[in-house]
């Protein structure tokens, strides 16, 4: 792992010198695991030890050449990432070099290794700032390594590639790191003004990404699935100051697919409760995907078994516990198992191949495995009226809440227990202000649907929204406007949205509706 090191290209003679604090990690034999640092002081690469890749492969005299004419003089990590390549490169002879002294005899040569490779690539390992973990060695073993090699000794959990690095299963309070980064990307944001569908954004593009990468390599503890849910509702309904009140729609149906009237957002506590993520392991396992990982479930826990019906080995760890349990959600193997090679294999010409069938073009991915294992719902009826193609997400929101009748309207304030007058403020008569109401009743409102392109889905999104927004105008901050007024802001906001569009159909109606509404007719398929 390397921070932001300074790399220097000088080339009479070429070297490389940094002055970062890399660390490399390279694994030794009989449970030993080696963590050292190279020394601060800057550090030469000897081209000399580069060049024994010249017979296998992609000659490292061509790359030199290269940057040579490139790079010259002191360059950041973000311009030339040179550097990295070429520690990894010394680090892969470096291990390499330890196995074959491991292989020659006792721990002994591990102290001739360490005084003998700084001579051929020009690195120095720091072992003052290096740590020595164990696995599976004697007490013994490990006070003779001790006393030939002087790493101070330490113990795991450690932090790996961003997440704990551990011989157990995963416990709420190893879960905190992932909770602090969603948190700190939260605070990144506070400052920002975002809208309800800003925020959705973020949460959908952002904020859930974060945990994936977890929920790919660990079965999270459900407390800690259930307080990051909370992080989130609070965020979509709340922005940064993270209020535990004010949800306007239960998280289970945000966390719905547009067509049931959700977000498209998905419940943690299912999706990694559903192990939507940890199938890809399997998956991989049966497939014998080229991984060490792969290799080493093979070797030591199936062997030549059959994954599928074997049982589950005695004294197996508790990652391959869950994936064996894993077995029972694919339930075509069972079915491959019940019928005959014949009925499988219509056609034997045709070579053999892995498919997943839930997506069109037979790729296994995260999201198609979460639609077929979750709880799906039923479908809404407005769907296609709020969710489509050009669809003005801010509009789209506020649309979507009045569908669910989730708006804060005077009479489900009332509901909440507070004294407000229940008059609609849009017409000023003695109706209780309803969504029903507020949109379709109101004398203020019939006004808009006398508006010829009012039945189509951008125009009826805007009408909601400037509703909306003309009520709470008047509310909060007794501004009004006449009933033209409005119409003109919502024909106006409509005709800028159609103008964004691209690829509409080109058929009669779409062009007498451009030129009517003096849209351009360049957003018309010309294909």
């Amino acid at each position: 792992m390397i921070g932001s090191p300074t790399v220097n290209l000088d080339p009479s003679p070429a070297q490389i010198q940094s002055n970062g604090n890399p660390i490399a990690v390279a694994p030794g034999n009989g449970g030993l695991v080696n963590l050292f640092n190279v020394s601060e002081s800057a550090t030469v690469v000897n081209c000399d030890f580069l060049s024994i890749n010249d017979s296998d492969g992609p000659s490292v005299r061509q790359i030199k050449s290269f940057t040579w004419a490139i790079l010259r003089g002191w360059f950041s990590e973000a311009r030339g990432p040179i550097f990295p390549y070429l520690f990894l490169l010394v680090m892969d002879g470096f291990h390499a070099f330890l196995n074959k002294k491991i292989e020659a005899g006792p721990f002994l040569t591990l102290q001739r290794c360490f005084r003998r490779f700084p001579s051929l690539p020009g690195l120095q390992p720091n072992l003052q700032k290096s740590e020595i973990f164990f696995s599976g060695v004697t007490n013994d073993d490990k006070a003779v390594l001790k006393s030939i090699l002087p790493i101070p000794e330490e113990a795991l959990p450690v932090k790996y590639l961003g997440v704990p690095l551990i011989t157990t299963r995963l416990k709420y309070g190893g879960c905190m790191l992932l909770k602090e980064k969603i948190l700190q990307r939260i605070n990144s944001w506070a400052s920002r003004l975002l809208s309800y569908e800003g925020r959705a954004q973020l949460i959908q593009c952002l904020l859930f990404s974060i945990q994936v990468y977890w929920c790919s390599l660990f079965i999270l503890p459900q407390r800690m699935l259930k307080e990051i849910d909370g992080l989130l509702r609070d965020v979509l309904w709340s922005g940064a100051e993270m209020k535990q009140t004010g949800a306007k729609v239960q998280w289970y149906i945000v966390c719905t697919t547009n067509t049931e009237g959700g977000l498209g957002f998905m419940l943690l506590r299912e999706w990694n409760r559903n192990k939507a993520t940890m199938i890809r392991h399997s998956g991989a396992i049966s497939s014998k995907t080229d991984s060490l990982w792969v290799k080493w479930i093979h070797t030591y826990t199936i062997a030549d078994r059959n994954l599928w019906y074997m049982a589950l080995p005695h004294g197996s760890s508790w990652t391959v516990k869950k994936l064996f349990k894993l077995r029972q959600r694919n339930r075509w193997i069972q079915q491959i198992i019940a019928h005959t090679p014949a009925d499988l294999v219509p056609n034997a010409l045709i070579s053999d191949r892995v498919v997943w069938l839930p997506v069109a073009n037979g790729m296994y991915t995260t999201k198609s495995a979460w639609n077929e294992i979750r709880r799906a719902g039923n479908a809404v009826l407005w769907h296609q009226i709020v969710w489509y193609k050009h669809n003005v997400p801010k509009w789209a929101f506020i649309e979507r809440l009045c569908c669910h009748k989730k708006l804060a309207t005077k009479d489900r304030l009332r509901g909440w227990g507070m004294a407000v007058d229940p008059m609609c403020i849009l017409c000023n008569e003695a109706e209780e202000e309803t969504h029903n109401h507020l949109f379709f009743e109101c004398r203020y409102a019939s006004g808009l649907w006398l508006f010829k392109y009012i039945a189509y889905k951008t125009t009826l999104a805007a009408a909601i929204y400037h509703l909306w927004r003309e009520r709470n105008a008047r509310v909060f901050s007794q501004q009004a406007k006449d009933l033209l007024t409005l119409l003109r802001k919502i024909e106006t906001d409509t005709r800028d949205s159609l103008n964004s569009w691209t690829r509409v159909v080109n058929s009669q109606i779409n062009w007498l509706l451009c030129i009517e509404w003096s849209i351009s007719t360049r957003i018309l398929d010309s294909s």
